[in-house]
């Protein structure tokens, strides 16, 4: 996938960083 290998912290609060995370865990980043 495009983001193998990525770990991402979220400590967003409102919904635009909750979306791209989950949008990032769906290509395969370390959520």
């Amino acid at each position: 996938m495009k983001l193998d290998g990525l770990r991402v912290l979220d400590l967003s609060l409102f919904l635009p960083g909750p979306h791209l995370t989950m949008m990032m865990a769906d290509h395969g980043a370390e959520v």
